[in-house]
């Protein structure tokens, strides 16, 4: 099986779901299994690659069903779950992903691509969907937040081969990418790694507050690190047929500093720095 997500209830239960074998797996407070549901399908209490999975307000099990477009929750008993009701997402991108996470209405939180009337073009948005299916209202939809232009080190470049033609996004090896967190009471979390800037975002997309350490750095790149991202750089170039003096970028002498965020349980935001290989965040 595929380990793809895990969840926890107040008794200390713990669930997991196997992303392969589309199913979910329950254990007790001390390791021991007790139960097994969910199996492959697209009916009541079925899943196709599933993952992602919290318990939601409603003390329901939900998990994401990437497979079958939709959310489908489990009613939990101290030996089982059985199928309870489930929802379609807001969208068809089942390619970006969150954990699941409910905001202070009771709603889940979801991601995907859809298209924004305000700017004419497809962007990431955050869906809040009511889990009390049978008083359905529209998801309300509230844009992620996106990089400054040139803030993320990537390459849109246009290509035509003699056995292919398309566009290739080329991306600077340990350059600045955005990250971004969920927590679990619906709140989020927005960085560009390159700089210790961290913006918090409350459930409803406005700023709650700026975590900011200026001059913050990232360790200089190894030896070996630079070999990597010369050999990356370099196939980068060939496939799309260019020099990688066509590049916009080369790469960097430092690391970025920020490796990732991430909330805990307890809606705690952890923010990892860029360490030394082999080094522990």
């Amino acid at each position: 099986g595929c380990f793809g997500g895990i969840a926890t209830d107040e008794e200390g239960r713990l669930y997991v779901v196997d992303h392969t074998a589309a199913e979910v797996r329950g254990f007790d407070s001390t390791g021991r299994h007790t139960e097994t549901f969910g199996r492959p399908g697209a009916g009541p209490g079925e899943l196709r690659s599933p993952c992602c999975l919290a318990i939601g307000p409603d003390g329901n099990l939900w998990v994401r069903d990437n497979g079958n477009n939709r959310y489908v929750s489990f009613k939990l008993t101290a030996d089982r779950g059985t199928a309870g009701p489930s929802m379609r997402m807001a969208h068809t991108d089942v390619n970006h992903w969150a954990p699941v996470t409910f905001d202070e209405t009771g709603a889940l939180v979801d991601i995907g691509m859809r298209f924004d009337d305000a700017t004419s073009e497809s962007r990431l948005f955050r869906f809040h969907l009511p889990t009390d299916v049978a008083h359905s209202a529209e998801p309300r939809a509230v844009p992620l937040p996106r990089p400054a232009e040139g803030a993320v080190a990537v390459a849109k470049i246009q290509f035509e081969r003699a056995d292919m033609r398309g566009i290739r996004y080329v991306y600077q090896p340990y350059g600045p990418q955005q990250l971004t967190a969920y927590g679990p009471n619906g709140e989020f979390a927005d960085a560009i790694s390159g700089e210790y800037r961290v913006t918090v975002y409350n459930s409803d997309g406005t700023v709650a507050r700026t975590i900011a350490r200026p001059g913050t750095l990232g360790p200089l790149l190894t030896a070996a690190q630079r070999a990597e991202a010369d050999s990356t750089l370099a196939r980068s170039a060939e496939f799309v047929g260019k020099r990688v003096s066509d590049l916009p970028f080369a790469v960097p002498e430092r690391n970025v500093p920020l490796a990732a965020l991430q909330f805990d349980e307890r809606g705690r935001l952890l923010v990892f720095l860029t360490g030394a290989p082999d080094t522990p965040r």
